[in-house]
């Protein structure tokens, strides 16, 4: 932070923006090391990160932590068992830190269907069950833009009225 104190801030924010996919159906996770990699990348990193984040600016007056979510984290799809778990942990793990850190606001947001490298590559060239794919090709007749949906963001930050670890989505109104 170039010697500067974090008590020298007015504000602390971290968005969680990055997951991965690991589309396998889960008859096929055999591999302890594989699922375990995913777990670390995807939920023992974001732990560690918050909680490293509450400790270094627990002293800043106002403090946001945002989760980048997906309607997967509560609608299952065949061969994104990791992930649908992953988000959903991270969403409980968000509510709880809301619980425990009054003094922090909390948000999972839910950007919608996003033209990112991860929908098209991911998502619709790597996924392995085939009626996902045909689904998520209907959904690309809607795709938002990244700044399409960072803006909806912004604004529900800007209001400033969810209730903290609540999980808002792009849809909402």
């Amino acid at each position: 932070m170039n010697g500067r104190q974090t008590s020298e801030f007015q504000q602390a924010m971290m968005i969680h923006n990055a997951a991965s996919l690991g589309s396998e159906f889960c008859r096929n996770l055999t591999d302890v090391n594989h699922v375990s990699h995913y777990l670390n990348v995807n939920v023992a990193g974001f732990v560690a990160l918050n909680a490293q984040f509450m400790q270094e600016f627990k002293d800043v007056p106002s403090k946001v932590v945002i989760n980048i979510t997906s309607d997967y984290a509560v609608q299952p799809l065949a061969s994104w068992g990791l992930y649908c778990s992953g988000k959903a942990f991270r969403e409980m793990f968000m509510k709880t830190l809301a619980l425990e850190q009054p003094d922090f606001r909390v948000l999972s947001y839910s950007p919608g269907s996003v033209d990112t490298d991860m929908f098209y590559k991911e998502g619709i060239q790597e996924t392995k069950d085939v009626n996902v794919v045909k689904s998520l090709r209907d959904v690309e007749k809607h795709i938002l833009t990244p700044d399409t949906t960072v803006m909806r963001l912004i604004a529900a930050l800007d209001k400033n009225v969810f209730e903290s670890g609540a999980c808002i989505h792009y849809y909402d109104d």
